[in-house]
């Protein structure tokens, strides 16, 4: 073999080594590469998925919080509404109240009621609304009882205090609304 026959083979060989292991580091570097592209997908689609599902969560309590406001605030003037017709009602109830304290009956009544408890107790003091005052000349047992225009407008009927027993007769037409405002429910 000559000496260019032996550089020929030598330089085939080294060129054939060379590419041998250019192209074994080229299929690692694409096997590791494949293996990064694959996990770096992994990671996108997880976050991807991650965001997703934070921004539908987000949408969600938004969508919910306005719902629960709209619920909130539906109810808030439902009971206004309800509270604005309540009103009415009581004071058509008043109203009534003022027209039925100018009959007979009404007068016959509250004298009859007053009467009643004043001959059950000694030492009362009466308590009228100053619209009934007139009723007083009409009442019986001065003596023992006492009575007087309450400070407060107590749209008829009467407070009684009984002294002796400690004990307070709550039978105003004032107290009776209130107590009915109270319990009322549409």
């Amino acid at each position: 073999m000559t000496t260019d026959e032996k550089l020929k083979l030598f330089y085939e060989t080294t060129i054939w080594d060379a590419n041998a292991k250019y192209n074994k580091i080229i299929d690692e570097l694409k096997q590791k590469a494949d293996k990064e592209f694959v996990k770096f997908k992994a990671r996108a689609e997880q976050n991807s998925k991650a965001k997703i599902k934070s921004e539908i969560d987000s949408y969600s309590k938004i969508a919910n919080k306005n719902k629960s406001n709209e619920i909130i605030e539906f109810k808030q003037k439902k009971n206004a509404e309800l509270n604005d017709l309540k009103n009415m009602i009581f004071e058509s109830v008043i109203d009534k109240i003022s027209d039925y304290k100018k009959t007979e009956k009404y007068k016959n009544e509250l004298i009859d009621e007053i009467n009643r408890l004043a001959s059950a107790y000694d030492e009362i003091i009466i308590y009228l609304d100053d619209s009934d005052k007139h009723i007083i000349d009409c009442l019986g047992r001065k003596d023992k009882i006492k009575y007087e225009v309450s400070n407060e407008n107590i749209l008829g009927g009467y407070k009684a205090l009984i002294s002796s027993q400690n004990m307070i007769i709550d039978n105003s037409f004032q107290t009776k609304i209130e107590d009915e405002k109270k319990r009322f429910a549409f």
